[in-house]
């Protein structure tokens, strides 16, 4: 009987699968809070939210690149900072203690991918890199996508 010894890139794709699933269902966790009408989010909440998930995706992207393997140093708290104002406060607070924790949900996955980059312990392609980081900013596109209003009007640009 042969036993089968998981290789680095074996055990990188698995784990990678594993982590991004993970983030995934955390991102959707957050989608939750689009057009409910328990909460009320700001257009700047909105955009505070996806412009640091994508700073965080380049900085999973700066630990891949590295020649070297970096202590793992990246954020998992979220804080907003704009302060503007909605028309209901008390759904406005809730949404934003809601999306600060799922926010810190995703963080932390994505803490988790970054220790995936340590090339003592795992092996990967940068074809690998780039599919684990596109599927992350795709997510992060597709829950963007769900708190953006439909349009209700064509208009001609002038």
């Amino acid at each position: 009987m042969e036993i089968h010894t998981e290789t680095r890139n074996e055990k990188f794709r698995r784990l990678a699968e594993k982590r991004m699933s993970q983030l995934y269902l955390d991102m959707n966790k957050l989608a939750n809070l689009a057009y409910n009408s328990r909460y009320e989010a700001t257009l700047a909440d909105i955009q505070e939210l996806f412009r640091k998930y994508h700073k965080q995706g380049l900085a999973i992207r700066a630990y891949f690149d590295s020649p070297m393997t970096l202590w793992n140093e990246l954020p998992t708290s979220f804080a907003f900072e704009n302060t503007e104002p909605a028309t209901d406060d008390k759904k406005h607070a809730l949404f934003r203690e809601l999306a600060t924790k799922r926010m810190e949900a995703v963080f932390l996955d994505a803490r988790l991918i970054v220790n995936l980059s340590n090339k003592s312990n795992y092996t990967y392609s940068p074809q690998e890199v780039d599919l684990l980081l596109d599927g992350y900013e795709a997510k992060g596109t597709e829950i963007f996508n769900r708190f953006i209003p439909l349009k209700e009007k064509f208009k001609f640009d002038a």
